[in-house]
């Protein structure tokens, strides 16, 4: 016998956004500059060496494209706590992470271990597409498994 969850209780429950995982394709859409908003980020080591976060992105410009969620990958330093769903971590004091984070972001930092992600919640940010259409070993990739990332954030959208 299921049990079932009354409307009060399950309206208290606060839902995390949808973001792809690791068996979903991601969307192709055309490149090009969108305005998008943060929805989450995650922390993984990859292939027990590489430390890597990725923000995923909703795009909120109206037209075929909207409410598509892209990735933005970033190399990281170090992984703090655990792995996934709001991970912490460390970027280097020069990496991409840094430079984006500074278009975004008009407070000082003082310490790379304690940025605030509040920076990227509730603001419009440009970011530039791109189509994937090779692997990581520079070989063409099926025209169905192209896929689209955010290549980098161009700053708040005014």
């Amino acid at each position: 016998m299921s049990e079932q969850i009354s409307p009060v209780r399950a309206a208290n429950v606060t839902q995390l956004p949808v973001i792809p995982t690791a068996t979903d394709l991601l969307p192709k859409i055309p490149a090009g500059v969108y305005s998008v908003t943060y929805v989450a980020h995650e922390t993984h080591k990859f292939f027990s060496r590489s430390n890597k976060v990725v923000f995923w992105f909703r795009i909120i410009d109206f037209g075929d494209c909207f409410n598509a969620v892209l990735p933005r990958y970033y190399n990281v330093r170090r992984l703090t706590g655990k792995q996934g769903r709001s991970g912490q971590f460390v970027p280097g004091r020069s990496s991409d992470f840094i430079r984006e984070y500074c278009k975004v972001s008009a407070a000082p930092i003082s310490r790379l271990d304690r940025l605030p992600m509040s920076a990227f919640q509730n603001v419009a940010i440009k970011a530039h597409v791109r189509v994937v259409t090779k692997d990581g070993k520079q070989r063409d990739l099926a025209e169905t498994l192209h896929y689209s990332v955010i290549d980098e954030l161009l700053g708040l959208d005014q």
